[in-house]
């Protein structure tokens, strides 16, 4: 028997990135794919010790990617690339003019684009186009309606315990990220042109959201604060000891959050592109002394934005913005930025196929003892340095229960899907195959 092609997907955000690559890993297997879903640390792994497989990048960074592509390429992997970040940008376009680097176009057989705009602004890299297709985004296709059903049992959970509340998501990770100001500076200064322009301006923006939300606090309105994955949470825990009606929490996908909620607030959030694709249109709270070309664009074109405070609540009390305003703008912009009605697992799933006639399958080389010692070195390794708390928070609700009970839910959607079959490896790494 013939070995199946594995295809290999990194998992670093699991509240953004579980659910879509879970449903992708099912179509892919429904087509004759074997697809691993693991941590960065565990693919990696599996990298070393494959042969002729493709692997499914998250986003291209310079300094760090070059050495991870060198070890796919002397393995006979092909690298196909998905950015994580392919729309959202600042005004002087700085974010994806990194993250869409010559290197990439020069080592990836396919790099997908989330819409038009990005497409259109990579050629100016003079490699031609012949690796590049526009697919938009899973994980934004899932918005639409016929597949709001994935998200169910999680937002009947929350209207039963939360009831009514106003949601404000944040995105400080810069300004307050768990491991410090130090480590910001280390791990993004060459990514950014004004790094520290943008950790003053979220500071800044840290400052207005705690004021708003006691705000509503003292209005008896409910307030859920979901922070950003990278966040430290202690800065809000420390404002807002003794206020029973404002809970911060990072539990479940901010979509379930946004479809239960009665408004939601950001600053400027990917998740006022999401709350848009889901049919509501949300407030973006830009007070007048954050400096605006440090903010990204495209969450504050798609929201209604309001620069005071008490305007905020006052509209959100009215409920004046619950409902989004049918608007050809809108449309526009999320036709050319994130190719919204195109079928993502369809033109994904396509290229994938043609790909696949480029390798010869790799005899799977790897014994059970290897996984029992990799295994062993990560329990060890946990015991002796302890868990990194940046990384666990990123990957919360990344564990066998969530992945087991959402293919269940997937497989059982879709005739397609129903012979495949999901499998822990180890903790962290987990497979799809039929």
């Amino acid at each position: 028997m013939i070995p199946k092609i594995k295809i290999l997907l990194p998992i670093e955000i699991s509240s953004r990135e579980l659910l879509y690559k879970v449903y992708l890993s099912n179509h892919l297997a429904s087509l004759g794919f074997e697809c691993y879903l693991g941590t960065k640390a565990n693919i990696s792994w599996l990298i070393e010790r494959s042969k002729g497989f493709i692997y499914f990048d998250k986003g291209f960074h310079k300094g760090v990617s070059e050495s991870l592509y060198s070890k796919i390429k002397e393995n006979n992997g092909i690298i196909v690339s998905l950015d994580e970040e392919g729309a959202i940008d600042f005004k002087d376009g700085s974010v994806l003019g990194v993250r869409y680097d010559l290197e990439l176009f020069k080592v990836a057989t396919v790099v997908f684009f989330w819409g038009t705009v990005q497409y259109e602004n990579s050629n100016f890299l003079g490699l031609g186009v012949s690796n590049r297709t526009i697919s938009g985004h899973p994980r934004f296709q899932l918005l639409k309606k016929e597949y709001q059903f994935l998200y169910e049992r999680e937002t009947n959970v929350i209207r039963k315990k939360f009831g009514k509340f106003v949601l404000i998501n944040t995105n400080m990770s810069f300004g307050n990220n768990i491991r410090g100001e130090q480590f910001v500076r280390r791990n993004y200064g060459n990514r950014f042109k004004n790094l520290a322009g943008i950790i003053e301006n979220d500071k800044r923006k840290m400052r207005h959201i705690v004021s708003l939300c006691k705000r509503f606090s003292q209005l008896n309105v409910k307030v859920i604060l979901r922070p950003h994955p990278e966040e430290n949470v202690t800065y809000y825990d420390d404002n807002f000891i003794g206020i029973d009606n404002i809970v911060i929490t990072k539990d479940y996908s901010a979509v379930s959050w946004i479809l239960v909620s009665e408004q939601m607030i950001h600053i400027d959030c990917t998740t006022g592109v999401e709350a848009l694709m889901l049919g509501r249109k949300s407030i973006a709270y830009v007070p007048e002394e954050l400096d605006k070309s440090l903010l990204t664009c495209l969450p504050l074109s798609l929201s209604y934005v309001i620069s005071e405070e008490s305007e905020v609540v006052e509209h959100c009390l009215r409920s004046e913005f619950a409902e989004t305003k049918d608007s050809i703008f809108d449309d526009k912009i999320l036709s050319q930025y994130f190719s919204f009605s195109t079928d993502s697992f369809a033109v994904i799933s396509a290229k994938l196929q043609d790909i696949r006639t480029m390798l010869l399958p790799g005899i799977n080389t790897i014994s059970r003892l290897s996984f029992f010692m990799r295994a062993f070195r990560m329990f060890t390794r946990n015991i002796l340095l302890g868990k990194d708390e940046l990384v666990s928070q990123k990957q919360r609700g990344f564990d066998w229960k969530k992945i087991s009970d959402l293919h269940l839910i997937i497989k059982g959607s879709k005739k397609e899907f129903a012979s495949n079959t999901c499998r822990r490896i180890l903790d962290g790494l987990y497979v799809i195959r039929n």
